[in-house]
């Protein structure tokens, strides 16, 4: 069998990571490899073709012959957080449509909820939460700001990586090529996908295709929570096309800091913030990759305090990945691997590492709405300046910020890395820019037709055949997503690495060096 991830290691940021060889390790065939291989034989060389194609490559694999798995990267561990953070967003806008307590921390009183003014999403009725998926570390399974912040810390941690690894090997003269060479292909990178995507969408609406989810989005008995904007059908296509045109123009705006939320899919409100923190993020690099270590970590920390002085949380997380990626490469030269060490040293250097975890994921958990009320969380609430206007963000970002921190420094062989190193955590990391962009639309085309049809069939009176429905309707819904992310991106995600790379090619000087 095939293992997920032998045709690439890297996920998102697969272009920013030093390239390494990969060794291989022999991998025991799969229990039905010979009897998918002989039903393989006897299907037409067409149909294969058209399988392998449109089939995603969790299935595909079965078939293969490779039985290699390319050795895991030193940095490998974070692209399956990545993929982790991708699932619990996607579980948090199918849960965020029916249900409210996924704004909501574990024992939060409608009575105290709304002697805060505000403090309630949008108003709406709260009931008691006491709910035990709403526990600190439980909830982050549906939870939204913690995976966006570890987004955005991964983003700065990747984005730098390769700058901080050759300062540290003394080859500035390729680090400014190398960072031309990011800055130029970012934009690809990031809204090539996104512009392919929006645009079918607008397609799909246009012909009607999202007519009956349209319908089902305004049904307040079944939505019954968050309602989404969905976007409507326009009198004509040219009138439709000149739309979508225009919100991509917007989503491409370097100028605007704000959030933004493009119309054909609210969810892609954080490629615009993405991009433009990157951008910033090279040119601090290109200010920074010149100075000794100890006034570059100086001047990261100042801007990392600089910035969050201005609300500016995006580039909090971007710098501190950035701060991150520097100081695990030190971390890593400063290591003796050849050094064993004394069993008593290893158990607090594991207990301190399940501290800082456990403390990450609480501070993840932290609720989006009525902080200063959830109790667990009223006293930490109280250090919270009355000026940050993001103040919700603030404990899902340090979470984030120690979360990463921890598994950066720590070795291939922890435990945190291994369980992050598991072929189905990876596989996740390989297709999360592709769930992240693709989960949207089919949530809103396909899941508003799910979720009703399966209450039909289920029944949604009583709470055993309510939950029954759920399930099985989120079941078949992640499967599409997972299938369709896959073959975006194969089809798209890849190609559209490749494109900004060839241009790259096609446009650099020839005496320069194109990494």
């Amino acid at each position: 069998m095939e293992p997920l991830l032998s045709h690439r290691t890297a996920s998102v940021e697969l272009d920013e990571y030093v390239d390494s060889e990969h060794e291989t390790e022999k991998q025991r065939p799969h229990v039905y490899e010979a009897w998918l291989q002989q039903a393989r034989k006897k299907l037409p060389k067409w149909l294969t073709l058209v399988f392998t194609a449109l089939l995603p490559y969790f299935i595909t694999s079965l078939w293969r012959h490779n039985t290699e798995r390319p050795s895991l990267r030193r940095t490998s561990p974070l692209d399956g957080l990545r993929g982790v953070a991708a699932l619990c967003v996607v579980n948090y806008h199918i849960i965020s449509a029916f249900h409210n307590f996924v704004n909501y921390g574990y024992g939060l009183t409608p009575e105290e909820a709304h002697r805060e003014p505000h403090c309630a999403h949008n108003n709406e009725p709260i009931e008691h939460n006491l709910r035990l998926h709403q526990l600190p570390i439980i909830r982050l399974v549906y939870s939204g700001s913690a995976p966006v912040c570890i987004f955005f810390v991964l983003s700065g941690f990747v984005l730098s990586y390769r700058s901080w690894q050759l300062v540290r090997a003394s080859k500035l003269e390729v680090v400014f090529p190398s960072l031309s060479s990011s800055t130029f292909r970012r934009g690809f990178r990031l809204f090539l996908p996104t512009t392919l995507a929006t645009l079918i969408t607008m397609i799909m609406i246009q012909t009607g295709a999202w007519d009956y989810p349209a319908q089902v989005a305004m049904d307040p008995t079944i939505i019954t929570a968050e309602n989404e904007y969905h976007q409507a059908r326009l009198p004509t296509f040219g009138a439709q096309t000149a739309h979508w045109a225009s919100m991509m123009w917007n989503m491409t705006n370097i100028f605007a800091w704000e959030e933004t939320y493009p119309e054909y899919d609210v969810h892609l409100w954080t490629i615009p913030m993405e991009f433009r923190a990157s951008l910033l993020l090279f040119l601090i690099l290109l200010v920074l990759v010149r100075l000794r270590y100890r006034y570059r970590v100086a001047i990261l920390v100042g801007l990392i305090a600089y910035c969050y002085g201005h609300v500016r949380w995006v580039m909090v997380l971007f710098l501190a990945g950035s701060l991150l990626a520097e100081t695990s490469l030190r971390w890593d030269a400063a290591r003796a691997p050849e050094t064993s060490t004394p069993a008593t040293t290893g158990l607090c250097i594991l207990f301190l590492r399940a501290v800082l975890v456990f403390i990450a994921l609480y501070f993840l958990s932290a609720p989006d709405k009525c902080i200063h009320r959830t109790p667990g969380y009223m006293t930490l609430a109280k250090i919270l300046p009355s000026w940050d206007v993001r103040f919700y963000r603030v404990f899902p970002s340090l979470g984030a910020i120690i979360l990463v921190g921890v598994i950066s420094h720590s070795t291939k062989e922890s435990r945190f890395s291994r369980v992050l190193d598991v072929r189905l955590v990876q596989y996740l990391g390989w297709i999360s820019y592709s769930i992240y962009i693709v989960h949207g639309p089919l949530m809103h085309g396909l899941g508003y037709r799910l979720f009703p049809l399966m209450w039909r069939i289920t029944g949604h009176e009583a709470t055993g055949p309510y939950l029954m429905g759920f399930f099985l309707a989120w079941s078949v819904l992640l499967f599409v997503v997972f299938w369709v992310a896959d073959r975006f991106a194969v089809a798209v995600d890849d190609n559209c690495v490749r494109i900004g790379k060839w241009l790259e090619e096609k446009l650099v000087e020839s005496e320069s060096v194109v990494l």
